[in-house]
């Protein structure tokens, strides 16, 4: 569905963007593709970190990307493939240093340096474990990791002159998610949703700003992040773009899906939820998708249980199979999202690798 949302986007309204829930230096291969053709679709995909970005719809995805840019010439019709995440960021660091070498080896040695504890102490990703670092060493790491950034900035002119503005920017944005991972694992795993959204929405309009002004981009997040609820990346991209963010959202009843759970990565069987939910409602109507526009300018339009709130299944990467209730959030439909696509039976995606 997703991938025929862009289609449609790219074909008939003009968007050039395509911004990913996923680690910004892990989407670099998969832009040289879509852009340049080098490697191969299902490869670049699987070096995704998350098994949600490597399945073989999202290998389709990248391919009609491919297809569409090999079939117009003009750069500015030609489609990004960017991420916008920092939640895993050990992919940044060959990132920086393969474009620094070539113009200043000393400086790629400096930057190494710098790097070099703040790499080790988060290489196990165990984000309560950083958090537990005495603050003074906390403060050092981070000390190095602006001063890298400080560096870099610097030799911007030289840099630009000797690469692209953008292949400089690119790399100068790494060092800058680099310092944005160290706000978010600086604090428990359970009070830093707001850090990384608000990251997310930062890098998500540096994207955006990569392509120049009015460009058009569909971000692929998670419902939540994508939403206007409170502390989310999409609350916060609505504030600052005001009529010119939309969030849409995603239900369904029931059907397969894929997550980690009890015995690793599934497919899983989800039953309808038991709690009064807008899922069940939808059910009622006896439509099996459709699109709903939560901003109609109809006055009293749809029934009175849409404003809410009811409960809404926000499924992430884990799933427990025994409480098909579990990933139920109590929401307010119609604040969270401008418009919904609902899917009443569902299929699992097919993940690789």
């Amino acid at each position: 569905m997703k991938h025929r949302l862009l289609q449609y986007l790219v074909e008939k309204k003009g968007f050039r963007s395509f911004i990913m829930e996923a680690n910004m230096a892990n989407c670099l291969p998969i832009q040289d593709y879509v852009m340049n053709g080098t490697g191969d679709a299902r490869q670049v995909v699987a070096g995704q970190i998350r098994f949600t970005c490597v399945s073989d719809e999202v290998v389709a995805m990248v391919q009609w990307i491919r297809a569409w840019n090999q079939s117009h010439v003009d750069p500015a019709d030609k489609v990004w493939y960017m991420g916008m995440d920092m939640n895993d960021t050990r992919q940044c660091f060959p990132a920086i240093q393969a474009y620094v070498q070539p113009l200043d080896g000393p400086l790629a040695a400096q930057l190494g340096e710098w790097f070099k504890e703040f790499k080790a102490q988060t290489a196990s990703l165990d984000m309560d474990a950083y958090a537990k670092i005495p603050a003074p060493d906390r403060a050092r790491m981070r000390g190095q990791l602006q001063q890298a950034h400080d560096a870099l900035a610097a030799r911007r002119a030289d840099f630009i002159a000797r690469s692209s503005p953008f292949a400089f920017e690119q790399t100068l944005r790494l060092v800058k998610v680099l310092l944005q991972e160290e706000s978010m694992y600086s604090v428990p795993s359970s009070e830093n949703f707001p850090i990384r959204d608000s990251a997310m929405m930062e890098n998500t309009q540096w994207c955006m700003a990569q392509r120049g002004p009015g460009t058009r981009a569909v971000v692929w997040a998670h419902d939540f992040h994508v939403s206007r609820s409170p502390a989310c990346m999409g609350e916060a991209l609505g504030l600052a773009m005001g009529t010119d963010y939309r969030a849409l959202g995603f239900s369904f009843y029931q059907g397969g899906l894929a997550a980690v759970g009890p015995t690793g990565l599934g497919p899983w069987s989800a039953l309808p939820l038991t709690v009064k939910s807008y899922e069940a409602g939808f059910h009622q109507i006896k439509v099996p998708i459709f699109f709903l526009n939560l901003r109609s300018d109809s006055s009293g339009a749809g029934p009175t249980w849409l404003k809410g709130p009811l409960w809404k299944r926000e499924v992430g990467a884990l799933w427990s199979p025994s409480d098909p209730d579990e990933a139920a959030v109590l929401t307010p439909l119609t604040q969270a999202y401008d418009m919904l696509i609902h899917i009443d039976t569902v299929t699992a995606s097919h993940y690789y690798r």
